[in-house]
């Protein structure tokens, strides 16, 4: 009889051990590092001159206007970044990524485009860090990997289509603007 108390008062001890650890990762208070991925497609315009970018490079404004990114749903947003048309070196890249209910997530980025055997089309591929923005996002942090296609519809426009793949960091209960 002793004995079967002694293991019924383990088992709920256990039991009690176990849910201390799910208690504390679900957590909303706690930043927690989440798989991410965003999908991506809208217009671009090349400026030249464009007063955030150096003599040797272009400016490249992109408008997303149709996408979805974990954790954010529906997606719209801007970026900008400098190309070098010669080398195909992506730099000073800047913008953010608005969710459906209006929080926005930064990111920066840099990388490299060439064109490929059509020369209106060309493979760029970037690294992107995110940092910050408003609501769930405002203490944010991530990265991702990113490959993307511009196709040239004329000398200086066309559409990006992309995808990004990596990780983000946010506590979903923050809601600091």
């Amino acid at each position: 009889m002793q004995v079967s108390r002694f293991l019924k008062v383990l088992i709920v001890l256990s039991a009690l051990m176990l849910l201390v650890p799910v208690a504390a990762a679900a957590d909303p208070g706690v930043a927690k590092e989440r798989p991410f991925k965003v999908e991506f497609s809208g217009p671009f315009e090349i400026d030249y001159p464009a007063s955030w970018c150096s003599a040797e490079t272009v400016g490249v404004t992109m408008t997303f206007t149709d996408g979805h990114g974990t954790h954010l749903g529906r997606i719209a947003g801007t970026a900008r970044h400098c190309t070098n048309m010669t080398t195909g070196e992506i730099t000073n890249g800047s913008g953010y990524l608005e969710a459906a209910n209006g929080d926005k997530l930064n990111v920066t980025y840099d990388g490299w485009g060439a064109p490929t055997a059509d020369p209106f089309v060309w493979d760029i591929s970037c690294a992107f860090e995110y940092a910050g923005g408003s609501g769930r996002f405002a203490n944010a942090d991530g990265y991702a990997a990113g490959a993307t296609k511009a196709f040239f519809l004329g000398p200086d426009y066309g559409i990006v289509e992309g995808t990004n793949v990596g990780a983000l960091s946010y506590d979903a209960s923050d809601r600091s603007n």
